[in-house]
């Protein structure tokens, strides 16, 4: 009976051990894709406000985020059409426009 009770025991604890360690490698690469959202619309707005566009990001979608170079597209406010702009990453981390098409 305590065989029993121990191998169930341990059998609970390897479950435990096993699905408390599932699922963590998934989490930095959707924290990091969550991350470079909101630095290209950050990089966006800040592009827009200084050609005094008028216009804001209300949705961004990530087309190629390789090395220094992304490519998103935007919905903008104040315009009916969809926007892309490509960025470039600094040697200081930050993503600046680089070129932009409406579309």
């Amino acid at each position: 009976m305590k065989t029993i009770k121990l191998t169930s025991m341990a059998l609970a604890a390897a479950i435990c051990i096993f699905a408390s360690g599932c699922g963590k490698k998934e989490q930095p690469e959707a924290a990091q894709a969550v991350n470079s959202s909101a630095a290209f619309q950050q990089a966006v707005d800040a592009y827009l406000v200084t050609k005094s566009y008028g216009l804001k990001v209300t949705k961004i979608d990530v087309l190629k985020d390789e090395n220094n170079q992304a490519l998103v597209a935007c919905g903008v406010l104040n315009s009916s059409g969809k926007w892309e702009f490509t960025l470039k990453k600094d040697n200081t981390g930050a993503w600046t426009v680089t070129s932009f098409e409406l579309k």
